[in-house]
C-alpha cells in the first residue's frame, strides 16, 4: 500500500535577482538539494533554472513541513555554494547573501498520490536559449552519500542553583515557555539549520530524568504519547525531521566549556569534523532562530550578541567590537566577563556605547578553536568558561559578531520565566 504524498513546485531567486550562476554551479546546487531531500525522505523529481533562479519539483510525505524543507534547501545550498564558489559569488552578491528571503511554493499535480522514482518522463532540454538556462532533468539515480549534518552541542550541564526551587526536581531547561518546555523551543531552533546531529550534555544528577527525556524527545515520542492516551494518530508533523539527538553526561569540572568539550569529543567519535554550533540550554529564543543567523557569518568562529545595555553588563560578558576587514561584519577585539558597574562605565568611556555588545548563549566554533580551548581551560580551581577562551582566541584570531535584537528567556535566572523586552537593533554595518 502506497502512502499519499503532496507535490510542490519551488522557486528560489538569488538575492537582488542577480545572475550569480555559472555553468558548474547549477549542477552542484542540484546535487546539494537532492541530498537535503534524501535526508527528509523527500523525492526530488525535477530541477531547472536560469542564471538568477532555480526551480524544482518535489514529492513529499505529510510528515514533512514544507517550510522546514525550504529552510534546509536554501540554507544548506547557500552555505555550500558560497564555500565552493566564493570568489565568483562575491562578484555578484555582497556580504553573506545568496538567496532572496522570499520564495515561491505552489502545489503541483492536483490531489495527493503515491510518489515513485520509476517514472521516466522528462521535459525537453533547453540549453543556452534566451540566457544561461540549464536542462530539466528527472532524477533517476540513487542519492550519494548522506549529506553532512550540522553538528550542535547543547550545554545543559548546570544544576540551576539560582532556580533551585524548580531545578532540584527537574532540569531548568524544562521550565515552561509559552506552554512548552524550553528545550523543545531550542530543538526547534536547531531544526531550522536542517539535518543535524545534536549532543545534549547534562549534569549526572539528572541521569534518571534523562532516561525519560530520551524517550519523550525521540522522533516518535509524540506518537507514543498519543497511543498511550488512546488517541488516533494524526499525520506526523515531522517538526524534528532529519535530527539525531543524543544525551551525554558531563565529565569534568562544572562549566559551559566542559560541556562544549564533552560534546565535541562525542561528535568526533561519530565521525566528521569542521565547524560546530554551541547553544546554552537555558537561553531560549521563542520567536527567532539565532543559530540560523550565525550560519550566515563567514567561516570560522562567530558569536551571537545583542546591543549593549549598561544595566545588564554586570551579569553578562561585554564584547568590544570593531568593523571587520570586509567592512560588513563586526569583530570581537576584547571580551570582559561580568564587569563591575565602574569597569563597565570605563569601557563605555573608552569605546563608546556603540562599540560594545552583550554576549549571548550561542556560538559557532571550529576544530582549531576546540584544540585551543583544551589548552586554555583556565585556572585549576576556576569554572571553565567559554567566554574566557573566546576572549583569549580573539587576541590572535578573528571572531565575528552577529547582532540580534530578538527577545531571550533566561531559564537559569530567578525571573527567567518573564520574557525580556526586545532590545533595539544596533546601528551600523551589521544591521
Amino acid at each position: 500500500m502506497h502512502s499519499l504524498h503532496d507535490h510542490a513546485d519551488l522557486v528560489f531567486v538569488t538575492k537582488y535577482r542577480r545572475g550569480a550562476f555559472t555553468r558548474p554551479m547549477p549542477v552542484r546546487c542540484e546535487q546539494i538539494m537532492r541530498e537535503v531531500c534524501a535526508v527528509f525522505e523527500v523525492e526530488h523529481r525535477e530541477f531547472d533554472g536560469e542564471d538568477g533562479h532555480v526551480r524544482l519539483l518535489v514529492c513529499y510525505p505529510p510528515k514533512v513541513a514544507l517550510s522546514r524543507l525550504v529552510n534546509s534547501l536554501t540554507g544548506v545550498s547557500a552555505r555550500e555554494l558560497r564555500k565552493e564558489f566564493g570568489a565568483h559569488v562575491r562578484e555578484y552578491l555582497w556580504v553573506d547573501h545568496f538567496w532572496s528571503g522570499s520564495y515561491f511554493a505552489g502545489s503541483a499535480g492536483g490531489p495527493r498520490r503515491p510518489c515513485s522514482s520509476s517514472t521516466s518522463s522528462s521535459r525537453n532540454d533547453r540549453s543556452d536559449r534566451g540566457g544561461r538556462r540549464f536542462a530539466w532533468r528527472r532524477i533517476g539515480c540513487s542519492c550519494p552519500a548522506e549529506l553532512r549534518r550540522e553538528r550542535v552541542v547543547v550545554a545543559a550541564g548546570g544544576l540551576g542553583t539560582r532556580v533551585q526551587g524548580w531545578s532540584r526536581y527537574l532540569p531548568k531547561e524544562w521550565l515552561p515557555v509559552g506552554g512548552r518546555p524550553g528545550i523543545v523551543h531550542l530543538l526547534e531552533e536547531i531544526a531550522e539549520l536542517g539535518p543535524a546531529h545534536v549532543v545534549v550534555v547534562y549534569h549526572p544528577y539528572y541521569e534518571r530524568f534523562t532516561a525519560w527525556a530520551r524517550h519523550a524527545l525521540a522522533a516518535q515520542g509524540h506518537d507514543r504519547y498519543l497511543r498511550s492516551a488512546g488517541h488516533r494518530l494524526p499525520a506526523a508533523t515531522g517538526e524534528l525531521a532529519g535530527m539525531t539527538v543524543e544525551w551525554v553526561a558531563q565529565i569534568g569540572a562544572y562549566g559551559d566549556l566542559t560541556s562544549l568539550l564533552n560534546g565535541a569529543d562525542h561528535l568526533a567519535q561519530a565521525g566528521g569534523g569542521g565547524e560546530l554550533y554551541v547553544a546554552f540550554g537555558d537561553n531560549v529564543y521563542p520567536q527567532a532562530s539565532p543559530l540560523a543567523e550565525l550560519r550566515q557569518a563567514p567561516p570560522g568562529v562567530a558569536v551571537l550578541a545583542r546591543p549593549y545595555r549598561a544595566e545588564l553588563a554586570p551579569q553578562r560578558g561585554v564584547i568590544v567590537t570593531e568593523v571587520g576587514p570586509d567592512n560588513a561584519r563586526r569583530c570581537m577585539i576584547e571580551l570582559v566577563e561580568k564587569p563591575s558597574p565602574r569597569a563597565a562605565a570605563a569601557l563605555e568611556h573608552r569605546y563608546g556605547v556603540g562599540g560594545l555588545m552583550l554576549l549571548e548563549g550561542r556560538a559557532r566554533v571550529d576544530a582549531a578553536f576546540i584544540d585551543f580551548a583544551r589548552e586554555h581551560t583556565g585556572e585549576a580551581n576556576a569554572e571553565p568558561r567559554l567566554s574566557l577562551v573566546l576572549a583569549a582566541w580573539a587576541r590572535t584570531h578573528p571572531v565575528r559578531v552577529v547582532s540580534t535584537p530578538s527577545e531571550v528567556v533566561d531559564l537559569g535566572a530567578p525571573d527567567g520565566w518573564s520574557r525580556r523586552k526586545p532590545c533595539p537593533a544596533l546601528p551600523g554595518p551589521e544591521c
